[in-house]
């Protein structure tokens, strides 16, 4: 899988791009949301896709007219999340990129709208955090996705030119 010549890095998104974390997510939210009230369906769970959860909970809350701390249930919402992480899959045709680009020297980042802890522990526990040379979380950049700020940070700290660097992104 012959990456072109003018490629100088790669950065990629982590839930539903390297790994197939979307399940997890869900059943995530769906423990939040039973344990707060809140309602959230799945259709807006894939539209919102990439958006940092403390938002989400921020503004369903708010829709909903429900009083709580967003910071403090997105931590619980994390803890559910990480408590799964042994079922998490890397997807395969994706990371086959990842390996080619480490072949040929190419530097590599994640860029993630989750925090950075959790996508460390997540690439980890998949076995593949070692491939990666860089890693930005939610916590890194000012503006969540779909806004190019976290791949502009993750291009930055690898030190190439954005316009260099290929971008793989399920969302």
């Amino acid at each position: 899988m012959p990456l072109p010549a003018e490629v100088k890095g790669l950065i990629f998104d982590c839930d539903g791009t390297l790994l197939d974390t979307m399940p997890l997510h869900w059943k995530a939210w769906c423990a939040i949301c039973k344990e707060t009230g809140l309602k959230f369906d799945k259709e807006s769970f894939f539209a919102l896709a990439g958006v940092p959860g403390r938002e989400i909970i921020r503004e369903l809350a708010n829709q909903q007219g429900i009083n709580l701390d967003p910071l403090e249930v997105y931590a619980r919402k994390r803890s559910f999340f990480l408590k799964g992480l042994q079922s998490v899959k890397i997807i395969p045709c994706v990371v086959r990129f990842v390996l080619e680009a480490r072949r040929l020297g190419i530097p590599t980042a994640v860029a993630s709208g989750s925090s950075r802890v959790q996508v460390e522990q997540a690439l980890i526990e998949a076995g593949i955090r070692d491939l990666f040379d860089e890693i930005v979380g939610n916590e890194d950049y000012q503006n969540a996705k779909p806004h190019p700020d976290a791949f502009l940070t993750a291009a930055e700290r690898l030190g190439i030119n954005p316009h260099d660097c290929w971008a793989f992104e399920d969302s």
